[in-house]
């Protein structure tokens, strides 16, 4: 991926991400915006990153609010340059059904497509926990 955000977030280390490999779980982590006081503290959920079992981002200690939406595209890149090796080729991103959250009947997730020679690699984000 071209461009990469490590310095737009710090990250806490409630376990560092291990580099991704097919079929993995990923550990939780948590960032706050650097420099910001009192800003919210993002937590990425433990998660494959896949169709079944996407990351869901949460905020530490309240629900997602309107106002993080702004973050959301940025939270997702984040995880991605923590997680992703750079040697994979960035395809793109989509809005996919995924497996439904626990009372749904069908589930929402942003879905970024990497490429390593001819090996298609994606991740999943759980959009349906961003409030609308």
């Amino acid at each position: 991926m071209a461009s990469r955000l490590h310095n737009l977030f710090f990250l806490f280390a409630l376990g560092a991400p291990a580099m991704a490999e097919e079929g993995k779980v990923f550990a939780s982590f948590s960032v706050v915006e650097d420099g910001v006081d009192q800003a919210p503290r993002f937590v990425y959920s433990e998660a494959a990153a896949s169709e079944t079992d996407p990351i869901v981002i949460s905020v530490e200690g309240r629900p997602l609010t309107v106002q993080d939406l702004k973050y959301r595209v940025d939270l997702q890149k984040n995880w991605l340059s923590a997680n992703v090796p750079e040697r994979y080729t960035f395809v793109g991103r989509n809005l996919v059904l995924c497996s439904p959250e626990p009372e749904r009947k069908a589930g929402r997730c942003d879905r970024y497509e990497f490429t390593e020679a001819d090996t298609v690699h994606a991740y999943y984000f759980r959009v349906d926990s961003w409030p609308q």
